[in-house]
């Protein structure tokens, strides 16, 4: 049976009557569009079994999104299509962007970000799906830029071992708690004293202070976490990272101060200090769950990601999440 006809059934079974309007085929999947031609009242109960009764005939489950009289159905592509991080080299170019992270491909669109801006990442899914990519895609582009230190963290020791002997290291490559505690409680040294230069030149943020003729010129600098959760693996030591990282999220934009952290989950402690509303920009690749998924974007999207490099991006917590391919 054609897949169109399998789906037309699929509505069918739950009394659902539409028509197909067309399709069409994105990087990992496939959407295919139906104008509904029964009662418009659907409720989201009837659209999951529906999606319950396609994943038991084509072995994955498709996500069934409703709008108006409208309805779309993804389903995964056999082989997704890769993009080569160099289709975009000409916008990380962009000398306007003082910390350019390639975020990935909507549709045939490339989406570059400014880090500076966000100004705080935080990084999601499930291992294997294409975090430590997408971080090194951002540590590769970042450090390019003068004036830029990064401080990264690998629990695994795999990760980022490509950068121990990199110039623009501000501090070795952290492995151990320890030393990714030193390095926040650094960063808080660092960005009080920072404060005090700016007050003494009277300038509000970095970007001002170092257009200034002569004087000291402060460089950005980007704390990179290969997975925050590794490091939280006692109350207490969640709790600890969690004030220290609130305070950094809190005040470290206007000194050059910006984290991009990477979790497989978020722990508990996080967000319940509140830790994670320090990270308005979110990219999440598929998610070990719905409550992950949830607690990433607020929605469900995240589960019904099929490929490594697959994923939603989103930029203040009030904002619809866009699907995205990343680059590899």
């Amino acid at each position: 049976m054609d897949i169109r006809d399998m789906l037309v059934k699929a509505f069918e079974v739950e009394k659902i009557k539409c028509e197909l309007l067309g399709s069409e085929e994105l990087h990992s999947y496939t959407k295919f569009n139906f104008k509904i031609a029964s009662s418009t009242r659907i409720s989201r109960q009837r659209l999951d079994r529906v999606e319950e009764n396609i994943e038991r005939e084509l072995g994955f489950l498709p996500k069934i999104t409703k709008q108006a009289d409208k309805l779309s159905v993804e389903v995964k592509n056999s082989e997704p299509h890769s993009i080569s991080l160099e289709s975009v080299m000409s916008k990380l170019s962009d000398p306007s962007l003082a910390l350019p992270i390639p975020v990935g491909r909507c549709g045939t669109d490339d989406i570059v970000v400014d880090l500076a801006k966000l100004p705080h990442l935080l990084v999601g899914g499930e291992t294997g799906y294409g975090k430590t990519t997408f971080l090194r895609n951002a540590i590769n582009t970042i450090s390019t830029r003068e004036n830029v230190h990064l401080i990264l963290a690998d629990n695994k020791d795999h990760d980022f071992s490509c950068y121990e002997d990199a110039r623009w290291l501000e501090k070795p490559v952290i492995h151990d708690f320890d030393a990714f505690v030193d390095a926040m409680d650094y960063l808080l040294d660092e960005l009080e004293r920072r404060y005090f230069l700016l007050a003494q030149a009277n300038c509000r943020n970095i970007e001002i202070f170092n257009q200034r003729e002569g004087g000291e010129k402060l460089p950005y600098i980007v704390f990179v976490v290969a997975d925050y959760s590794e490091y939280c693996n006692s109350p207490l030591r969640s709790e600890l990272l969690a004030r220290f990282g609130s305070k950094l999220c809190a005040k470290s934009k206007a000194v050059g101060i910006h984290l991009t952290f990477s979790t497989a989950a978020i722990p508990y402690d996080m967000f319940e200090s509140h830790f994670s509303l320090g990270f308005p920009a979110r990219i999440s690749f598929r998610t070990i769950n719905s409550v992950q998924s949830r607690l990433m974007l607020d929605t469900n999207d995240a589960c019904y990601l099929y490929y490594p490099g697959d994923a939603y991006f989103k930029v203040g917590f009030e904002s619809e999440d866009i699907r995205v391919q990343t680059y590899c």
